[in-house]
């Protein structure tokens, strides 16, 4: 069943088309979503099963992790995300906040642990209570890991990014982000998205890693902001989080990375939905960098 939800939410994803477009345009997305089916079995199929039959992982370090992780609008992701981090030793806790109360992720979400902790909001939530759910737990944890839905690693990626957060704990890490690049704006957003590699970037995206020294300094951030309610924090968390650190953030390569087919879908991902999104964002920067400026000694 976990399987047939799973596959039956990304073909959704795939043949669910815009109404505004024509019958020949149509005709083609529907061509390619259908040649695009075997190889979503392939690719989706391999990681599934790494998941729950490959070997467990163990960090380099005596370090625990605790795994942040919300769901809205891909219930059908959940189980599987979940088995991948419950495949690593080092994660000592899983915090799995449903912030869609019209879903009961109890349906999806079948794997027992004792590690699991199932939070289900009872209003519709925004992304920032992340971090507010982190900061929770700081007295317990000193490192903490916060995924998007649509994000699948691979166990051995999870221990790579993990391993490499805790030999460099100056910086929030990652494995993808956004650069400044003015001279080629996206939609009049001077930031180069979508960006891997070993790196420094901006601003994290995708994947956040962090820790008790980055959240304390996040928190600071959010009250000068005024952004006291992290439930209602929708846009720019991961700006805040990017600036927690005493230098840029930094993403590693972990190689292929595996994506859910909704990660640009609009009315599923927040990007393509949320009003002036890519204004919002350039604001923050720019506050957050004056921020940073003015707490520079003289």
């Amino acid at each position: 069943m976990h399987i047939l939800r799973f596959f039956a939410f990304q073909w959704v994803v795939n043949f669910s088309l815009p109404k505004h477009l024509n019958i020949m345009t149509r005709c083609f997305k529907y061509l390619v979503a259908v040649l695009r089916t075997p190889f979503d079995i392939i690719r989706f199929g391999a990681w599934m099963i790494r998941v729950t039959f490959g070997a467990r992982q163990t960090a380099d370090s005596e370090e625990r992790l605790c795994v942040v992780m919300l769901s809205y609008k891909r219930p059908a992701n959940m189980e599987w995300l979940v088995r991948g981090y419950l495949k690593c030793e080092f994660v000592d806790s899983l915090v799995i906040c449903n912030n869609n109360p019209d879903v009961d992720l109890r349906r999806y979400l079948k794997t027992q642990d004792p590690r699991i902790t199932l939070i289900q909001r009872s209003v519709h939530t925004k992304q920032g209570i992340r971090f507010g759910l982190a900061e929770e737990r700081r007295s317990q944890y000193r490192f903490f890991l916060s995924p998007d839905d649509d994000r699948f690693l691979y166990p051995r990626q999870i221990k790579q990014l993990f391993d490499a957060m805790v030999r460099n704990p100056a910086v929030p890490m990652g494995v993808e982000g956004e650069v400044f690049q003015e001279d080629n704006p996206r939609m009049g957003y001077p930031f180069r998205v979508g960006c891997r590699g070993n790196r420094k970037v901006d601003h994290l995206t995708g994947v956040y890693g962090f820790n008790e020294a980055h959240l304390e300094r996040a928190a600071a951030l959010f009250d000068q902001l005024g952004w006291h309610d992290l439930t209602k924090v929708g846009n720019g968390e991961d700006i805040v989080i990017s600036f927690s650190g005493n230098e840029q953030p930094e993403i590693i390569d972990i190689g292929r990375q595996l994506c859910c087919n909704s990660w640009s879908k609009e009315g599923v991902a927040t990007w393509t939905t949320h009003q002036n999104f890519f204004q919002e964002r350039q604001a923050l920067h720019h506050n957050l960098h004056k921020m940073q400026r003015s707490m520079l000694p003289a």
